[in-house]
Parts: structure tokens; C-alpha cells; sequence
């Protein structure tokens, strides 16, 4: 009788991939506030992302409007970390349909880099920093 050692290398690939993916999500949870950036100025647009430990994301999104009108948007659904970082979000609010979206992430010190990986364009990174409690 041969003895293989496939299924239990893979099964330590897999189950190290999963601790790797879970310490990722551990480091995206916390408040983060949107950077301004060259192509926009945080007083025209702001947005905050906070990621919970439950699996639960909150995003609010604040345009100034015309007349100094403000447009707010709430934003809640879940996020999944799989694959070393790339993030999965599932959102909906009130006045849109749900969406989701694939984005990789880069977490430096407090800073928070994000690229969505669905879209047909190239995307500008978003930029976000860990708001202290």
C-alpha cells in the first residue's frame, strides 16, 4: 500500500491561507476616514468606511451639493477577506440597488489603500486613514 502526502499538504495550504485571510480581516477593522486626494478635495467629498468585527461594513458617502446643499448616503452590507488581501463587499442603502465589489487592500501603519478590481477602467487607489478612538 503507497502512503501520499498530497491531501495532507493540501489541507495545510488550505487551512494556512484561512488563518492568513482571518488575520487580514482583523486588520481592516476599524474606522477609516477617506484622504483627500489630487482629483478631489475632502471638503467636496468625504467618506468614511468602518469594518466590524462581526462581518459588517458602514459606509457613509457626503457630497456638497449646490447651494451649499449636502447629499448624505448610507451604505451597510458585509465584507469577506479571502485571498491575501483582496476584500469582498456587499452593499446596499435605502435609495440604491445592492452592489458589491472586489478590492485589494494594502494596510500601512494607519494608513489604508484601496483598488477595486471589477471595473473596466483603470481605478484611482482610495486612500484612507484610521480614525483613533
Amino acid at each position: 500500500m503507497r502512503f501520499s502526502v498530497k491531501p495532507i499538504l493540501l489541507i495545510a495550504a488550505t487551512t494556512s491561507l484561512c488563518f492568513y485571510a482571518v488575520a487580514h480581516a482583523d486588520e481592516l477593522v476599524s474606522l477609516w476616514l477617506k484622504e483627500a486626494s489630487n482629483t478631489n478635495k475632502i471638503a467636496d467629498f468625504c467618506r468614511t468606511i468602518e469594518f466590524r468585527t462581526n462581518g459588517s461594513v458602514v459606509m457613509i458617502v457626503i457630497n456638497k451639493g449646490n447651494n451649499l446643499k449636502d447629499t448624505i448616503t448610507s451604505f451597510s452590507g458585509t465584507y469577506a477577506v479571502f485571498y491575501p488581501n483582496t476584500v469582498r463587499l456587499e452593499l446596499k442603502s435605502d435609495s440604491t440597488t445592492p452592489f458589491s465589489s472586489i478590492e485589494s487592500f494594502i494596510i500601512t501603519n494607519d494608513r489604508l489603500e484601496m483598488l477595486p478590481l471589477d471595473t473596466g477602467v483603470v481605478p484611482e487607489p482610495q486612500r484612507y486613514r484610521r480614525v483613533k478612538p
